[in-house]
């Protein structure tokens, strides 16, 4: 949750693993990049565990579990596989996100962008060349999970994830009961690290206390108990495609631009 576990940042699951259990296998006998315990490196592949953690616990897979004991009581929209196998709604009111994974691709294909992927890129070819609607943008979520994973697949409206933060803001209590305790909500929103509580990010241009997340996609959640204040921003920065670089569009200055609008002027509403 602290991104100290020393496991990989990223790597393309997918090469190895066609479901969620040869996944899981895969996974588990990675060796650390990095001590365990002593650096914060971002890593998918620590929440693709973690994913699978609370399966083991439950003995539900996680969209099971997350839809029976919390989205559904609380009456949220927000699913894994929205245009998928569990379909639950129209896909045409699901915002695309890109056209395929041109990104992803060239993290496994270019050894000079940043990642050392060490196997054949041609030894898979199930790159998505189509506009992606209904399914997950992330392609470990997708082709290793099939949609269902701790790291990424989550679709929701603004609405209602605009609810799943403010009941953390709540203390864990909602009108219709109480879903986490006071204690676990305290203890996941402390600081942890510099910047970094349990899962949560604790961005230092929002005011004390406030804990938010970003996204790949373009999501971005902040809840400010200060002020009981949720803001949430859902641009899809891939929709318009990558320049000559192969990159996607900075949207962290517009994320702190509304956040300090928000929070410093005289604002009023949710």
């Amino acid at each position: 949750l602290t991104h100290t576990s020393g496991l990989p940042q990223w790597w393309p699951v997918y090469y190895h693993a066609e479901d969620r259990d040869a996944a899981w296998e895969w996974l588990r006998r990675q060796d650390p990049t990095w001590p365990v315990g002593a650096e914060r490196h971002y890593s998918d592949l620590g929440f693709m565990v973690l994913g699978r953690i609370v399966e083991s616990i439950t003995g539900d897979q996680l969209d099971q579990y997350l839809d029976r004991e919390l989205y559904g009581p609380l009456g949220v929209s927000a699913h894994f596989r929205p245009g998928g196998a569990d379909l639950r709604g129209d896909p045409a009111n699901i915002a695309a996100t890109s056209h395929g994974n041109p990104f992803e691709r060239r993290m496994v294909h270019d050894t000079d962008f940043g990642y050392s992927i060490e196997l054949d890129p041609a030894s898979w070819d199930g790159w998505r060349m189509r506009t992606l609607v209904g399914e997950v943008n992330d392609g470990n979520a997708w082709h290793a999970f099939q949609g269902v994973a701790g790291h990424a697949g989550l679709f929701a409206t603004a609405t209602d994830a605009a609810s799943l933060v403010q009941l953390l803001i709540a203390g864990g209590d909602s009108p219709g009961g109480r879903f986490i305790e006071q204690g676990t909500v305290d203890t996941f929103l402390a600081p942890h690290a510099p910047g970094q509580a349990l899962g949560w990010q604790l961005p230092d241009y929002a005011p004390e206390g406030s804990f938010g997340h970003t996204g790949f996609t373009g999501t971005f959640v902040l809840g400010v108990p200060e002020l009981n204040r949720v803001i949430v921003l859902l641009t899809h920065r891939q929709n318009p495609g990558v320049d000559a670089d192969t990159q996607y569009s900075d949207v962290g200055p517009l994320q702190r631009a509304v956040t300090r609008a928000l929070t410093t002027s005289p604002t009023t509403g949710g």
